[in-house]
């Protein structure tokens, strides 16, 4: 029995989408002490529309709704003579700074971004912690960090490492 392997269960279900909720609920604080007179657009879909069949065009409705398809980002924020293209995590990872690196590549080609193409684009990594390695890999992509540690994330950090051990099996 001591050699088996430990298996982790997710379960599925109301409150397992806690990293979202923390995630953007980090993002809503910091922006409203950040940037409270910016103009905010939230999950941005970026990128021109991909889906489509060449023998029938879409029309607005159906390239809005194909556009569904495409990634997002968290936040743009349009602040002074920047557009911050944000990421939000509680704890970030490599995962995030690919993430933002990949969305800047698609700006340029977002036809609701077109009036801001003049401003400095600048992706942002907005998390409550990161590792040292990781804010390292976000200097090498040249991507602003941005840590905000509200008094409530030290809850939802012992809280999530409490659902993670209840669902090892």
């Amino acid at each position: 029995m001591a050699d088996q392997p430990m298996i982790k269960v997710r379960a599925f279900g109301p409150g397992t989408n806690a990293d979202k909720e923390g995630s953007t609920k980090l993002l809503s604080e910091w922006i409203d002490l950040r940037y409270p007179s910016a103009t905010v657009y939230r999950e941005v879909r970026l990128g021109p529309t991909t889906l489509h069949d060449a023998t029938h065009p879409l029309d607005d409705a159906g390239t809005g709704m194909a556009r569904l398809k495409n990634y997002y980002a968290d936040a743009v924020i349009i602040a002074d003579a920047e557009l911050l293209l944000v990421e939000s995590k509680m704890e970030a990872g490599f995962d995030a700074n690919g993430q933002l690196d990949g969305y800047r590549m698609l700006v340029p080609s977002t036809p609701g971004l077109a009036p801001y193409f003049r401003l400095n684009l600048v992706a942002v990594q907005l998390c409550a912690r990161m590792p040292a390695i990781v804010y390292q890999q976000a200097a090498r992509f040249a991507i602003r960090v941005e840590i905000y540690s509200p008094a409530w994330s030290a809850n939802w950090f012992i809280q999530r490492e409490s659902r993670r051990q209840s669902t090892t099996v």
